[in-house]
């Protein structure tokens, strides 16, 4: 959702055929677990999270989707460090790496705000709904990603993890040259630092430090990769993570994020439609949950006197929120894709 993608990375060193490029390799397999994970977060949440008394049939089916947020929690530890090392990024680019993410981000971000807020509108004006006061200081924090500082609601429950994702972004533009020192035991000095940040965040799940041992795992495995890291540490520090992410958060957590470390570092996966689901994974993201409140909200008219709704109403919802997310990131996505991919850093 929330990453570099990968079409806007420059193209690996020349290897000979028989040996193709992990840099590459490991691009198309994030491809197809970013397409996994939004898809998964959607299903979640037209199966368990909103309207199950009408349509929850297939709740079972759903109960962890919303694991595909930890997915990209660890994708990101691993794409953004991975980009940047790739790009010869210092910390003097810093705010060109800022730059660089909003324009890639924030369009597509910022236009399904406004189709959020004006499809409560529209809503306001149907027969039987009550009129929809714009809350335009609500409205104006998402511009920050501050509505939980601000003690103001998400208009849509998806955006919690675009607020992680950005402050991820300041902390590892800050902290690139951490992250990539290749100093002995350096994996090992992350994992604690990550662990001791965790600690003082308490419970905050608005804080980026909470889910630090998620994206401490991608980073792990961007070193691993790039860096060339010995085996045995990086190994004993990931294991480390793991069991830090599996306190924090739970154990779930701690399963998703080292199934997503081992497919980033061992698996190839190179599907068509993976990769397409991957390419359109943030917009799907984005525009998911306003499908979803407009398919089952209006299907809730018929439920009663149709309760075959509830069988075929999720498959609906998630084909609709495809074809809207085809929609939003062939206008918008892609134009800032290739708008951001005009900001380069200051080389070394």
């Amino acid at each position: 959702m929330l990453t570099e993608n990968p079409t806007e990375l420059s193209p690996p060193p020349p290897v000979a055929p028989a040996q193709p490029s992990a840099a590459r390799r490991h691009i198309h397999t994030i491809d197809a677990m970013r397409g996994i994970a939004a898809l998964s977060v959607c299903w979640f949440h037209f199966t368990n999270a909103q309207f199950v008394e009408q349509f929850g049939a297939y709740r079972a089916s759903g109960k962890y989707g919303w694991l595909g947020v930890q997915v990209f929690f660890v994708i990101s530890g691993f794409i953004i460090p991975f980009s940047l090392f790739r790009a010869g990024y210092q910390v003097r680019s810093f705010f060109r790496f800022l730059l660089k993410r909003i324009t890639r981000l924030d369009p597509p971000y910022l236009a399904s705000v406004v189709l959020v807020v004006l499809g409560y509108w529209v809503s306001g004006l149907l027969p039987g709904h009550h009129a929809y006061q714009i809350p335009w200081p609500q409205v104006f924090a998402h511009l920050a990603y501050v509505n939980a500082f601000l003690g103001m609601p998400w208009l849509q429950m998806s955006y919690w993890s675009l607020a992680i994702e950005f402050q991820y972004y300041i902390f590892v533009g800050l902290c690139f040259p951490l992250l990539a020192w290749r100093a002995r035991f350096t994996p090992i000095l992350i994992v604690v630092l990550f662990g001791v940040l965790a600690t003082l965040a308490g419970n905050n799940r608005a804080l980026l430090p909470h889910y630090l041992p998620l994206f401490a795992i991608g980073i792990l495995a961007f070193r691993q990769t790039s860096l060339k890291a010995p085996s045995r540490e990086t190994l004993g520090a990931i294991l480390l993570a793991l069991a830090l992410a599996a306190w924090v958060d739970g154990v779930p957590d701690a399963v998703v994020a080292m199934a997503s470390c081992a497919a980033i570092l061992f698996v190839n996966i190179n599907l068509r439609l993976l990769n397409f689901l991957g390419d359109i994974s943030y917009s799907l993201y984005l525009m998911h949950v306003f499908v979803g409140n407009m398919v089952f909200g209006l299907a809730l008219r018929w439920a009663h006197s149709f309760p075959q709704l509830k069988w075929v109403l999720p498959f609906f919802g998630v084909a609709l929120a495809i074809a809207v997310a085809c929609l939003l990131h062939r206008l918008v996505e892609s134009p800032s894709r290739r708008w951001a991919s005009r900001i380069g850093y200051q080389t070394r």
